[in-house]
């Protein structure tokens, strides 16, 4: 396969992942928390032993706000990847790919480690997912780019 049809195949694979990143925003920060509230109890019960029954209201009007606001961010970082892998399907340039990598590797790290501290592993195995997903075209494409900068 020349190189063309496969780069064309990476960037729509970071492409549609993009809109994975999206709609899990959407699910996280609406859907979740507004239409169906009973499902953040999961990672509540988790963490804390409690449910959401258990809370405050204002405890969780600001579960609310906090989960809207990692929905929001989420969808804005898909925003961008979408904009990122379009351009990839135009043109194939190594800073992009980097991009992509250095922001993936620098979120697991930090969310997992969080997550880890704060126990919750139902968040470190969702990590997980959303490591694994936009990895192949990551790893095939920065390997080509060490590769030609190594000779």
């Amino acid at each position: 396969m020349e190189t063309k049809n496969l780069n064309t195949i990476w960037s729509k694979w970071i492409f549609g992942f993009s809109f994975i990143v999206i709609f899990a925003g959407i699910f996280l920060g609406i859907i979740l928390p507004f239409i169906i509230p009973q499902t953040p109890d999961l990672f509540l019960t988790e963490i804390t032993g409690l449910s959401l029954s258990d809370l405050d209201p204002d405890l969780i009007r600001y579960q609310k706000l906090i989960m809207g606001v990692l929905g929001s961010t989420m969808i804005g970082w898909g925003i961008i990847l979408a904009f990122l892998g379009y351009r990839l399907m135009q043109k194939s340039e190594e800073w992009i790919w980097i991009a992509i990598t250095v922001s993936l590797i620098v979120w697991y790290i930090f969310d997992t480690s969080i997550s880890l501290i704060s126990g919750s592993f139902l968040n470190v195995i969702l990590n997980f997912f959303f490591l694994v997903l936009p990895l192949p075209p990551l790893v095939v494409n920065v390997r080509k780019i060490i590769k030609e900068r190594l000779n």
